[in-house]
């Protein structure tokens, strides 16, 4: 059944995908909110089976059909001498994606596709859309170093002698006790990531004022600790640090003003380059 698989790949694509599901579905509907809208052609004629296969479609995927909600404009097909018209092109999206103007869309009876074979006629549907952008999660970075392990692959070192030694055992181990593709790939990281640890990120040396600065925050700690906070040693290590902070508040601030002042003058001279020029 072509609309059971078309319904499993629907159910397969990820929600937070903008799905688009578009087509002639040889199919008619009737009006079952929120996935039908009442914009649909109401004749006799088309009580019969297939009217529910596209509703049932909706429902299960979640989906509504755009271009059955604005009045008017709602045949999409006509025979050759224009005496039967029918519904039966729509264009599909998720319920959290249908916005009020997208369900606007209608069928563009000015373009009929084929028009120049002298024959039925189907009209394209007009909608907008609105895609949000496509923001990737970034990805986790890996539990072992794998530039390490190509290179001590490429060297056939003792490491590596020992990390496929180890990964054998590991392999045939959970081969005869849990054989799946989810414990191998969980065992071949826990077996890397133990010969081949992830580098460690190296902090940034800090400078001689900085160091001074946190070496002096450490000793007033260390007196807090020991109870001597109130005597004048501890005294004159937190007037140096006030002192040091109003002074480094000053100079952020002058910098600060000379930045400014850069910013105008480069602004005045690129003013009178342009005026120059005209």
């Amino acid at each position: 059944d072509v609309m059971t698989q078309l319904e499993n790949r629907i159910q397969r694509v990820p929600q937070r995908d903008f799905l688009i599901v578009a087509g002639d579905f040889n199919a008619h509907a009737v009006t079952e909110r929120p996935h039908i809208g009442p914009s649909v052609p109401h004749r006799v004629r088309f009580a019969n089976a297939d009217v529910k296969t596209l509703p049932s479609l909706c429902k299960s995927c979640g989906l509504t059909a755009l271009n059955t909600w604005a009045s008017g404009h709602r045949s999409t097909y006509a025979n050759s001498d224009g005496t039967y018209s029918s519904q039966i092109d729509f264009l599909l999206v998720r319920l959290h994606d249908a916005r009020r103007r997208s369900k606007e869309a209608y069928s563009d009876k000015n373009f009929p596709v084929a028009a120049y074979r002298d024959g039925s006629k189907h009209f394209p549907v007009r909608a907008t859309l609105f895609i949000p952008p496509y923001s990737p999660t970034p990805s986790k970075p890996r539990p072992f170093d794998a530039t390490a392990l190509d290179a001590s692959f490429r060297r056939k070192d003792a490491n590596w002698q020992a990390y496929s030694h180890r990964l054998t055992e590991a392999v045939v181990r959970t081969m005869q006790v849990r054989p799946s593709w989810q414990e191998l790939d969980e065992v071949m990281v826990s077996v890397s990531a133990e010969h081949y640890p992830p580098p460690r990120k190296s902090q940034p040396v800090a400078g001689p004022i900085h160091q001074e600065y946190w070496k002096k925050v450490r000793q007033i700690q260390a007196h807090k600790r020991a109870g001597t906070e109130h005597n004048s040693e501890c005294q004159k290590l937190v007037e140096d640090i006030k002192e040091e902070a109003r002074t480094f508040k000053k100079q952020q601030k002058q910098r600060k003003l000379e930045k400014q002042e850069q910013l105008l003058l480069q602004a005045q001279e690129d003013k009178r380059q342009q005026s120059h020029k005209l």
